[in-house]
């Protein structure tokens, strides 16, 4: 298995270069329009299609065969290419190469259809020397490999795959990490099916594979031979091993497996027919850490069960993190491995262990109207700063201080915030090594100061301290060149070791970091000067997140992305789906925003705001309607692009005066369409805001056709709305952003209402999330549902939680635009619903982040 490549593209050297290579030139066209290609016709058989220079090919329909497929082949910039499969999309070719040398990059996400290859895989392709990535995203529709084919998920290059949703990758033989030049190759398993007969990590060149799986099902026939780290996360997946006799997995010396419980436990290991090979110098880790937040009761759990043991009966390395009070312990019977956690004594777990991070890249830029950190940084930037503090890429909880988390090798920051739990009284040590520069804190005093770019240096501080939590925070970044972070500590009764995971707690602040989970970045504001962000779904068809923005940048546009990862939304292609009309005649003449998305039977609906240039229609916001037949991807404007609403007849064209907008519309089980929507007066000063609802038994809502349900809503507040609608109990839910400004530097906190009401929208009861990201959710929040607009729980390490996505605020002063509070980057973010019960949901959206245990199944 370990040659398979090597040798078949010696075999394959002369189809490489007898067949002809047609080149993709369409910046985002078909690949069956003969136009896309620069000789004018569509790839045969005969021809190597090759995608390169920022261009995308999407393919929904049967194409021909082809020969060799080079995503990411090229010597012109950007050196990246895409290709996306969707539904009805079908394609057939010996090999597909996924960045091939010399720092090219390709991407292809199959998203619905089926993807054929005869041949190889190889996916982060650097055989011709240099650098080369590639990225493989499987979120629905099915990856065949034919015969003896092969999948390599790094071959000397940079390979990352992502199976999710209801994807499907039926393979012969895989191996993640495939000779020197693939360290950092990874497979996630998050959902779907993967069916293998061989699994390899690493080779035997160089131990760099790995394997996460946290949803879905992971099923081999043969071997699974582990040379690095298998990770399994959680309680969802289902992992199972068919073959009968013999060895099903193989852990060398090298090897890792690492089980990281989630809140309700883990799930074993299966392989009850095929014996279990442990090498000496093979580890098992095991993290308790979310199971103790979450649960921490005293439970036995079953990690593998097996045929038998081939080599030595038990691990000779073992690690326990994050079980808190619990005593942990590993069981080994006959056919089996347990891990037994009884209650230790006089412990008890925190509910909030670990520390916050959060990380920017440099450099920092806004949309043009403030400064600018340039890159390669020479010193740590003040987090106070209110560009770093407006503008980090992602934050989430980690285990420990160290560059585990970050995505990019050089131009990055970090800041690490929380508690640290001091056992007794007395002297502590405490170490920083960092190339570049870093800084360490204690009680807001600054212990260390590593700062300045240098090689790895370390800096130590002794200082007494008193038993208990004390505030901890360190700060790094990184320039260029090499890099490294760690934190150490030594005090009475223990020697100089790494700070552990146990002793740091995410700050107990009321209402702050108690809540939040994770946020990430969606889009970053330099790309546009307006970020509106009202409607995002998750299409459980194609496996995708889906997201409807408004944004400025040569007029008012409605944007679009799609990603197979929540995280993937921040680097995805943002497309422009609907302009504004241009027409003076027309209520969008010259600006489109605030879209609201909702599905009917496959078929995609748009409410959206429009305003003119007040020389034929006077100036106001109307809603108007479009319809897509593409899953939302592009629109058509229905009623001949005619507004649906607008404001009463005795509205002037008083600049002051808003009109009516922000809509959001949802179907009830009594088959009506309900719209609510805001109508505002006199914007500026005396303002007076009503939440209207109107229902329609038409989803496109034609004029005078609909009739007024509610001309205002109570208990309901903010500017922009969203409208989630929960079956079961027949209520709706309005989602607001409900903060007493946007001036993060006052009212920092950020209120997200949910308010509910009966089907008759008799007001029921409400909920207000009080988070602290250090950054305020502004205009145009969303709620994460699915394509019925029922809100899903996020399963984040198992907790259920709530994903909600807006711009941030960031400038008080600046008087450039007028809605100053959507001047920020997009964001989502995760908070916990552990402690709220009021949304029942009969799906669970599982954990999606690309960077740590990713899962995006839909659990029903």
């Amino acid at each position: 298995m370990k040659k398979s490549l090597l040798c078949f593209l010696l075999a394959a050297s002369f189809p490489l270069f007898a067949a002809t290579n047609i080149i993709f030139t369409s910046s985002f066209g078909n690949w069956n329009s003969a136009g896309s290609w620069h000789l004018g016709r569509v790839p045969t058989a005969n021809d190597n299609p090759i995608l390169s220079a920022g261009r995308v090919a999407m393919i929904d329909s049967d194409v021909n065969e082809c020969a060799v497929i080079f995503c990411g082949q090229s010597t012109s910039n950007p050196r990246k290419g895409k290709i996306i499969l969707r539904q009805g999309g079908k394609l057939n070719a010996p090999i597909l190469i996924l960045g091939r040398d010399s720092a090219n990059h390709g991407v292809f996400l199959l998203c619905g259809g089926e993807l054929s290859l005869s041949g190889y895989l190889s996916v982060g392709d650097a055989d011709g020397g240099s650098v080369a990535t590639g990225e493989l995203f499987v979120s629905a529709g099915k990856l065949k490999m034919s015969g003896a084919s092969a999948s390599y998920i790094g071959y000397k290059g940079l390979g990352k795959m992502t199976v999710s949703a209801k994807g499907i990758f039926h393979a012969n033989d895989i191996t993640v990490g495939e000779y020197s030049g693939s360290e950092g190759s990874e497979m996630k398993v998050i959902g779907g099916e993967v069916v293998a007969k061989n699994i390899a990590l690493g080779s035997a060149e160089t131990a760099n594979g790995k394997l996460e799986i946290s949803g879905g099902a992971l099923v081999w026939s043969n071997l699974f031979f582990v040379r690095d780290t298998l990770t399994v996360v959680g309680a969802a997946p289902k992992i199972y091993c068919a073959r009968v006799g013999g060895t099903g997995l193989s852990l060398d010396n090298n090897s890792k497996i690492k089980f990281e419980f989630g809140a309700e436990g883990i799930a074993p290991v299966i392989m009850t027919n095929s014996q279990i090979d442990i090498d000496a110098g093979a580890e098992i880790l095991i993290d308790g850490t979310y199971y103790t937040r979450a649960n921490g009761s005293a439970k036995s759990f079953l990690l593998i069960a097996h045929g038998g043991y081939a080599g030595q009966t038990n691990f000779a390395n073992v690690t326990f993190t994050g079980f808190g009070g619990l005593i942990p312990t590993l069981r080994y019977e006959n056919n089996s491995v347990y891990l037994d956690l009884t209650s230790g004594s006089g412990k008890t777990a925190r509910a909030a262990q670990g520390i916050f991070m959060k990380y920017w890249q440099i450099p920092i830029d806004d949309d043009g109207d403030g400064p600018v950190i340039t890159a390669p940084l020479s010193s740590l930037p003040l987090f106070t700063n209110s560009l770093v503090r407006t503008h980090p890429v992602f934050g989430k909880r980690v285990e420990k201080i160290d560059l585990s988390e970050i995505t990019r090798a050089e131009n990055f920051m970090l800041q690490f915030e929380g508690d640290i739990d001091i056992p007794t009284n007395g002297n502590y040590t405490f170490y920083l090594n960092s190339d570049d520069g870093s800084k360490m804190w204690l009680d807001d005093a600054l212990l260390i100061d590593n700062d300045g770019q240098h090689a790895a240096t370390e800096i130590s501080a002794t200082i007494t301290l008193t038993a208990g939590l004390h505030k901890f925070e360190v700060g790094y970044f990184q320039a260029t060149g090499s890099k490294t972070l760690s934190a150490s500590w030594q005090g009475p009764g223990f020697s100089k070791e790494e700070i552990p995971e146990n002793v740091f707690y995410v700050s107990e602040m009321e209402n702050a970091f108690e809540q939040m989970r994770a946020f990430h970045n969606i889009m970053p504001d330099e790309e546009r000067l307006y970020n509106y962000c009202p409607s995002f779904l998750y299409d459980e068809e194609e496996g995708l997140y889906k997201i409807w923005s408004g944004g400025a940048g040569g007029g008012d546009n409605i944007l679009y992305k799609e990603a197979a990862t929540l995280e993937g939304l921040l680097d995805c292609v943002t497309r422009s789906v609907l302009q504004p009309s241009g027409n003076p005649y027309k209520f969008d003449q010259i600006h489109a925003c605030d879209p609201n998305v909702f599905c009917v039977s496959g078929v995609f609906y748009l409410s959206y705001s429009g305003n003119t240039d007040n020389s034929h229609l006077y100036e106001a916001t109307r809603i108007g309607m479009a319809i897509s037949y593409d899953r939302g991807r592009s629109w058509t404007r229905l009623h001949n692009g005619e507004h649906i609403l607008a404001p009463a007849a005795d509205y002037t064209s008083d600049p002051n005066n808003y009109g009516i907008g922000q809509s959001a519309a949802v179907q009830a089980n009594d088959g009506y369409f309900y719209m609510i929507y805001t109508d505002i007066n006199q914007f500026r000063s005396g303002q007076k805001t009503f939440f209207r609802v109107i229902r329609c038994n038409d989803p496109a809502f034609p004029t005078n056709k609909h009739e007024m349900v509610n001309s205002n809503v109570p208990n309901t507040g903010g500017y922009s709305l969203d409208l989630a609608y929960d079956s079961a109990k027949e209520e709706f839910i309005v989602i607001a952003n409900v903060s007493d400004g946007p001036d993060v530097v006052e009212d920092p906190y950020t209120k997200i209402q949910f308010a509910y009401y009966d089907k008759n929208w008799n007001y029921l009861r409400k909920r207000v999330t009080k988070v602290h990201p250090l950054w305020a959710f502004g205009e145009g929040i969303a709620l994460l549902t699915d394509l019925r607009k029922k809100p899903l729980h996020y399963s984040y390490y198992g907790e259920p939680s709530l994903v909600t996505a807006a711009a941030t605020c960031e400038y008080k002063t600046n008087t450039s635009l007028w809605a100053e509070w959507v001047e920020g980057d997009t964001k989502y973010l995760i908070t916990s619903l552990s402690s709220h019960n009021t949304f029942v949901s009969p799906k669970i959206l599982s954990k999606g982040l690309f960077f740590n245990s990713n899962r995006t199944d839909v659990i029903t």
